[in-house]
C-alpha cells in the first residue's frame, strides 16, 4: 500500500468513527458540534488528496476488451442467410423445385437421336402398334424423323439434373417426383420402343403427315426419368422457385469423383453490395440453403444457362479443404449498409437534440 492510500484510509477510518460518536451523542440529546467539525476537516482534508487512476484504467481496459470482443464476433460471425445473384452458364446443372413448374411450347428435338428411359408409362401413336401403351421402365427411341417437345410439367420437390454429353446431346434426369410431358413427331421416323429395357415391341412403319403425339410419364420410382436429346433451338423455362442448385457433375476419369461444370458466369453478394465476382471454367462453387427464383433457365446443345436471384445459408468457392466462404461477416454487412448507418446517425443527432433541449427547459 502506497503513503498516499494510507492517509487516505486513515482518514476514512477517521471519519467513521466521528460519525459514530456523534450518532451516539445525538441519540442521548448530547451536543455533537465537535464531532461534526471534524468530520467536516477530514472530507476537505480527502478532496486534497490525489485520488488513484486504478479504477479508471480498469474500466478503460474492461471496455476497450469488450469492444474488442464484440468486433472479433461480429468480424468471424456470419450473417445466417445472404442475398445473391448469379448468372452461370455450366455444362451441369442439378436443381430441386420448391414449386410446380409446366411448361407448354415448340422445342425442336429434329437435331439427332431422341431417347426415354425408365418411364413409368409412355403411350405412342395408335399408328405404330395396335398396343399403343407401354408401362414399367419403358423406353422409346425414334430417329430421322422431326420430334418436338410441346409441353413438360413437373411437381414440387422434383429434381432434375440437366448434362452436355457428347456432342450437342442433353441429358436430362428427373426423380423424387412425377414428370409429365408431350412429344409430337413428323414425316417417317425409325422408332424403337418398349416395356423393359430387355424388351422391343414391334412397331409399323408410317409417315406422319399429320403430327404423332407421344406422352410419357415417370410417378417418381427409384430409377430416375432420362431424356436423352439432341435439340437444334433451345428450351426456357421461367421463374422457377427452386430450393436446392449444384453445378458438380461426375466424371469417372478424374481425380475427383465430382467435378464443376461451370463454363462462365458472375456471383454478386446484394447484402454488400461488392463488385461481381467473376467465376471461371472449373470454379468450384457450392450452394447450401437455397431459396430463391431462378428467372430463366435456358436448355441448349450448348449446355445451360440460368439466372437467380434468392438467399443461401452458405455460398463456398474453391478446392475441398481449402473453400472460401462468400457470404459476407456482420462486420461487413454493417460497414456497407449506407442506410443503416444514415439511420443510427440520425437517431444519434435527434437523442443528443433532445437532451440539450430538456437541459435548456428544466435546468
Amino acid at each position: 500500500m502506497t503513503g498516499r492510500q494510507h492517509l487516505w484510509s486513515k482518514l476514512e477510518a477517521l471519519r467513521a468513527a466521528e460519525s459514530a460518536a456523534a450518532a451516539k451523542k445525538l441519540l442521548l440529546n448530547a451536543p455533537v458540534d465537535e464531532e461534526l467539525k471534524r468530520i467536516e476537516q477530514v472530507e476537505k482534508l480527502l478532496k486534497f488528496i490525489p485520488q488513484s487512476n486504478k479504477v479508471t484504467i480498469y474500466a478503460a481496459c474492461a471496455v476497450g476488451a469488450i469492444c474488442l470482443i464484440v468486433a472479433c464476433v461480429l468480424w468471424t460471425t456470419r450473417l445466417p442467410t445472404s442475398h445473391l445473384q448469379l448468372d452461370v452458364t455450366s455444362e451441369s446443372v442439378t436443381i430441386r423445385l420448391a414449386k410446380q413448374t409446366s411448361w407448354n411450347g415448340n422445342w425442336d428435338l429434329s437435331g439427332g437421336l431422341l431417347r426415354l428411359e425408365d418411364m413409368s408409362r409412355i403411350e405412342i401413336p395408335p399408328e405404330l402398334a395396335d398396343e399403343n401403351m407401354l408401362a414399367g421402365r419403358s423406353w422409346f427411341e425414334g430417329s430421322n424423323g422431326d420430334f418436338a417437345l410441346r409441353s413438360l410439367e413437373i411437381q414440387a420437390q422434383g429434381e432434375f439434373l440437366v448434362k452436355k454429353a457428347e456432342l450437342q446431346t442433353l441429358n436430362i434426369n428427373s426423380w423424387n417426383s412425377p414428370l409429365l410431358g408431350q412429344l409430337q413427331v413428323y414425316g417417317t421416323p425409325k422408332i424403337q420402343a418398349g416395356q423393359s429395357p430387355e424388351k422391343g415391341e414391334k412397331l409399323s412403319e408410317t409417315r406422319f403427315d399429320i403430327p404423332g403425339t407421344i406422352t410419357f410419364f415417370h410417378n417418381a420410382s427409384q430409377a430416375p426419368a432420362i431424356l436423352r436429346v439432341t435439340p437444334r433451338g433451345s428450351l426456357t423455362l421461367e421463374n422457377l422457385a427452386v430450393e436446392k442448385i449444384s453445378f458438380a457433375r461426375e466424371k469417372a476419369a478424374s481425380e475427383t469423383s465430382f467435378q464443376s461444370g461451370i463454363i462462365k458466369g458472375n456471383l454478386t453478394m446484394l447484402s454488400t453490395g461488392e463488385k461481381p465476382l467473376p467465376l471461371e471454367a472449373g470454379s468450384r462453387l457450392r450452394l447450401e440453403g437455397v431459396k430463391g427464383v431462378i428467372s430463366a433457365l435456358t436448355i441448349g446443345g450448348d449446355g445451360v444457362r440460368l439466372v437467380f436471384e434468392g438467399r443461401v445459408r452458405s455460398a463456398t468457392i474453391g478446392p475441398p479443404g481449402f473453400e472460401r466462404e462468400l457470404k459476407p461477416s456482420l462486420l461487413e454487412y454493417m460497414y456497407d449498409q449506407q442506410r443503416l448507418g444514415f439511420f443510427w446517425a440520425v437517431a444519434s443527432f435527434l437523442w443528443g437534440l433532445l437532451w440539450s433541449a430538456r437541459t435548456l427547459i428544466f435546468r
